[in-house]
């Protein structure tokens, strides 16, 4: 299991990202729109594909 916690410093919020190594599946949990093109970059990063 893959598993980050991403954090938004202006709006004090986390969202967490949640992977399979196996099936390269990923969900991203309470995510942040500003933050977006970071996340996916991250996702991406990983090999991970967005479920």
């Amino acid at each position: 299991m893959i598993f980050r916690q991403l954090f938004e410093p202006l709006s004090s919020t986390y969202s967490y990202l949640l992977g399979c190594e196996e099936t390269g599946q990923a969900a991203l949990i309470d995510p942040v729109i500003v933050c977006m093109e970071r996340d996916l970059a991250e996702i991406h990063r990983l090999g991970l594909t967005l479920a």
